[in-house]
């Protein structure tokens, strides 16, 4: 619904300042407050010590709020294809979908395959993960805009091959298949990020190489 509201209101007619400050506040407490809520009741519910834990989701919801106050200040001159850190609901995404994960493994269906390492190791992680999120959104690692890939301009056939088995594994474990997802949306960043980095400092020495050669051909 995010990638929703503000296209539908301009395509009603409906825009207006005092809309964009509601929808900042929505989402401030959609992806930043709400989350880190979550998550502070699930560690209360495992005696993770007290101030830790507040001090680690509470700098989850700040960093979600000044991402969003950044991204309100510079959407007129971001490129429209790409984020510049990580996006707010994919922040909250990640969080949520392993909360979701650790009811599955603790309550539900999947209690009796997981191993008990990792149900107890999750809760314990996650508050620390949840900084890094919040690092990344507040950084200028860039991410691809997938709403607008996936919903905009025409696809091919693969793509829609692609989606209906999103849809299938989703249907068939909704909480693993959102976990692994987000997952892999916060470290594509920093990966494509050090992918770019590695090949721009190769591309100098090569260039270095080619051209003393040609002057010992030369």
């Amino acid at each position: 619904f995010d990638l929703l509201d503000r296209r539908v209101a301009r395509m009603t007619g409906g825009e207006s300042q005092f809309g964009v400050e509601i929808d900042s506040l929505s989402d401030a407490v959609s992806f930043g407050v709400a989350p880190a809520a979550m998550v502070k009741v699930m560690l209360d519910h495992i005696n993770f010590p007290g101030r830790p834990g507040w001090v680690l989701v509470a700098g989850f919801a700040c960093f979600s709020v000044m991402r969003l106050a950044r991204y309100n200040s510079e959407k007129d001159v971001q490129p429209s294809e790409r984020f510049s850190g990580l996006p707010t609901p994919a922040a909250a995404g990640a969080v949520v979908s392993l909360v979701m994960l650790y009811l599955e493994c603790t309550v539900y269906d999947l209690r009796e395959v997981v191993p008990t390492w990792f149900v107890s190791a999750l809760p314990k992680i996650l508050p620390v993960y949840m900084l890094g999120l919040g690092l990344l959104m507040v950084s200028r690692v860039r991410y691809s805009h997938l709403g607008r890939k996936l919903l905009s301009g025409r696809k091919p056939f693969t793509h829609i091959v692609i989606l209906t088995m999103m849809v299938i594994l989703a249907a068939l474990r909704l909480e693993l298949t959102l976990s692994i997802g987000f997952t892999l949306y916060v470290v594509m960043g920093p990966l494509l990020e050090l992918a770019r980095y590695v090949a721009a400092q190769v591309r100098p020495a090569k260039s270095e190489a080619e051209l003393a050669e040609a002057e010992e051909k030369a």
